[in-house]
């Protein structure tokens, strides 16, 4: 059976907070298969199990425990299963964790039981139908997986790369590298949205896998396509607007989404501490700049660097 891994990131706009980029593996019998609408031609009980763009389970203001009970009872299929706020971030991004309380101090001793919105009995409701819904004989889910870039991070990738754009395409190709490299046997499929609206993703590929001669399908805005290896390990990316109506693409959205929730948390949190009456932000511009000026006082008495706190674009 085909691997096919998806692609998405949350927090590419906002000022404040991670981006985050998100990959999930999945083993089908048909692509067909893996569309968020062949989950509704299942039985009425897979339909307690929603996978979906990120953005139709969680709006701010209405509360994560929509996506939070999904995306949990999902990742249980998978073997993971954390209790804390910070056994999320290293089961899910561990890579991005290494140096997680140097990063910012609102990360330090921040860890509070997870699930955060969501209940247990929820999750417990939701073991059978995903386990039939993701291990069954028309899908598998295999591996969900993330990364994390910090501000400072970002602001460096940013003056190297020239764009932010170019950023998160380089960001999602290295973790869909690493997806591939975990499951070196088989033919597979990778599906990322458009990022930034480009349409040519050679030189990026090209980038990524140096040692590999890449074809290039086709290229345009409706789906940018391209193809290499040998007969049995043959690789496919394609790039398409609205991915998230695949499953693997989906599932990337709301694990990613979940992250950078987390992550604010621990910011707000932090902040909102430390300035008596500051209301917390999601980190997109306008608010951002708000938000930024309220703590300046602040953050200069405790020494925080701006390249700490802000991204640049």
């Amino acid at each position: 059976m085909p691997l096919v891994i998806g692609t998405d990131e949350a927090g590419y706009g906002p000022n404040l907070g991670p981006l985050v980029v998100a990959a999930s593996a999945w083993t089908c019998g048909k692509l067909d298969d893996l569309t968020v609408e062949s989950l509704s031609d299942e039985s009425a009980e897979s339909l307690a199990l929603e996978i979906a763009d990120s953005k139709q389970l969680y709006q701010s203001g209405q509360g994560l425990g929509r996506l939070e009970r999904n995306l949990l009872a999902a990742a249980r299929v998978t073997g993971l299963s954390f209790g804390l706020w910070r056994e999320a971030w290293q089961s899910l991004a561990g890579h991005s964790c290494d140096r997680l309380n140097e990063l910012a101090p609102w990360h330090r001793d921040f860890n509070p039981p997870l699930p955060c919105a969501a209940t247990h009995e929820e999750l417990t409701n939701l073991a059978d139908p995903a386990a039939r819904a993701l291990a069954g004989p028309r899908r598998a889910l295999r591996a969900l997986t993330a990364r994390a870039v910090f501000p400072g991070e970002f602001n460096a990738q940013l003056r190297e790369r020239g764009n932010k754009s170019h950023v998160l395409s380089i960001v999602t190709l290295s973790l869909a590298k690493e997806v591939l490299e975990a499951f070196p046997e088989r033919p597979a499929v990778v599906i990322c949205d458009k990022h930034g609206g480009r349409d040519r993703y050679m030189a990026l590929l090209q980038h990524a896998f140096p040692d590999d001669l890449i074809r290039i399908i086709c290229e345009g805005a409706e789906e940018s396509q391209y193809r290499w290896g040998a007969p049995g390990r043959e690789i496919t990316f394609i790039f398409r607007p609205r991915s998230e109506r695949w499953l693997p693409a989906a599932l990337a959205s709301m694990t990613a989404k979940y992250l950078r929730e987390l992550a604010m948390q621990a910011f707000n949190n932090f902040w909102c501490r430390e300035v008596p009456g500051l209301a917390p932000t999601a980190g997109y511009p306008t608010d951002a700049q708000r938000f930024r000026r309220a703590i300046a006082e602040r953050q200069l008495a405790l020494g925080i660097a701006d390249e700490v706190l802000w991204r640049e674009k």
